[in-house]
């Protein structure tokens, strides 16, 4: 953990496995290793297919009946975890759940002794005003809340916690861009990850070094990882889950790939002329890829250093620059293709088409032989088709129903035919 700060843990008991803190003597020690194993718990410890001995990772002698009281307590403290970051979610507070959650992990006694506990979750750390924020606890849980322990709350929420909230509903390179920013700042290196929280079992049995270790709680990376982040990224749940069918990038691709994808390159210079945040560059020299951020910056997780690094796009060793597949790009010109269009009636003379998609587009049909057509060119995407008024021949105009009617998509440019039929009911 980073910038932990130093001082007591207070009554961090954990109720079921007080034998954990039992097991350091130095109190700050227990409170750090006590976050790291819950939020180990938290992603995979009880979904590996190998089980996992405590004991190992820890270090210390467990008996056989001291590991399952310990997995039995951390299973129970994952299912009340995750209830408070769907309440915090739920009323617009996100940001502050990974200090409740941390709040709860130290102090669980305290925060389950209120039935209301989550609303005074929400009332102690919602508006982010440090003092209010201790006096709060004092007044709700009876915890004597130091700057220190509030210090470590805070880090541990903020190794933890993603804001996606200004994140658009489609991938697209402004917010890669944005998500790069963020791991610059407060994301570390480590290889073979995408974004998520580093835990015990992901660097248990391969490498146990210090320099592992010092990246525990952090979000990591590796070169290729930065991508996978925000192409795997839920923005609506914080979740970052690999795929092997994402469009942007997959689980067994590498940088070579990716730039093989794009559908166009350009020499490094270029970006100076068309740069957009979100675009990608690459070096021939080291096979390594780069997130150009704007304002001449490009940030990457080194392989060879293995940091974060943010440097000019002009003072590395970047090659080329390009628009990844499958993000969208303000300034790219998009895809254009034509439609020809059918409808079949046997009892309308005119109607209006409605299209929705990446352009919505209203096309008049006039019906002559109970066939009408249409000509129009839109971008690619996919679209929603529907008549939204319509007239008859004589009479009450009748209700249509929809036969062939249905969503379509149009990849790309090209030539597209498409024939409806409507029938009265």
């Amino acid at each position: 953990m980073k910038d932990c700060g130093g001082g007591g843990s207070g009554r961090a008991v954990v109720k079921g496995c007080g034998c954990l803190l039992g097991l350091f003597s130095v109190p700050l020690v227990s409170v750090v290793l006590l976050l790291i194993v819950v939020m180990w718990c938290m992603t995979s410890l009880f979904s590996c297919s190998t089980e996992v001995a405590l004991s190992e990772l820890l270090g210390v002698e467990l008996t056989k009946e001291e590991e399952q009281m310990l997995k039995e307590g951390l299973r129970a403290e994952a299912v009340v975890y995750q209830k408070i970051g769907s309440y915090f979610r739920e009323q617009d507070s996100a940001a502050a759940a990974a200090v409740a959650q941390a709040f709860y992990i130290m102090y669980r006694d305290k925060v389950l002794a209120r039935e209301d506990y989550l609303e005074c979750l929400v009332y102690c750390f919602s508006d982010g005003v440090r003092l209010r924020t201790i006096e709060r606890v004092r007044e709700r849980f009876v915890v004597e809340l130091t700057e220190e322990k509030l210090d470590l709350l805070i880090t541990y929420a903020r190794n933890n916690y993603m804001d996606t909230s200004g994140f658009r509903p489609e991938k697209n390179g402004t917010d890669l861009a944005r998500l790069a920013r963020l791991a610059f700042a407060d994301w570390a290196y480590y290889p073979n990850t995408y974004g998520n929280v580093l835990t015990l079992d992901a660097v248990y049995g391969k490498d146990m070094e210090m320099s592992a270790m010092t990246r525990l709680g952090y979000r990591t990376v590796d070169n290729l990882g930065l991508l996978k982040a925000y192409a795997w990224l839920d923005k609506d749940t914080g979740e970052i889950k690999a795929s092997d069918t994402n469009e942007i990038v997959t689980n067994y691709e590498d940088a070579a790939a990716v730039i093989k994808r794009a559908a166009k390159t350009w020499p490094i210079d270029e970006l100076v002329t068309i740069g957009e945040p979100g675009m990608g560059v690459y070096s021939e020299t080291t096979g390594m890829l780069g997130i150009y951020v704007g304002d001449g910056a490009v940030i990457y997780a080194d392989d060879i250093t293995q940091t974060i690094a943010q440097e000019g796009v002009l003072d590395g060793a970047w090659s080329k620059c390009f628009y990844f597949a499958g993000l969208d790009y303000d300034n790219q010109a998009p895809e254009l293709a034509q439609l020809h269009i059918v409808v079949y009636s046997n009892y309308l003379t005119q109607a209006k088409l409605c299209l929705w998609g990446p352009e919505s587009l209203d096309i008049t049909l006039f019906f002559i032989d109970d066939k009408a057509t249409a000509d129009v060119t839109v971008e690619a995407g996919t679209y929603h088709a529907s008549l939204q008024s319509m007239t008859a021949g004589l009479g009450e105009i009748p209700q249509a129903v929809y036969g062939e009617w249905r969503d379509f998509v149009v990849e790309g440019s090209g030539y597209y035919e498409i024939e409806y039929l409507i029938d009265q009911q």
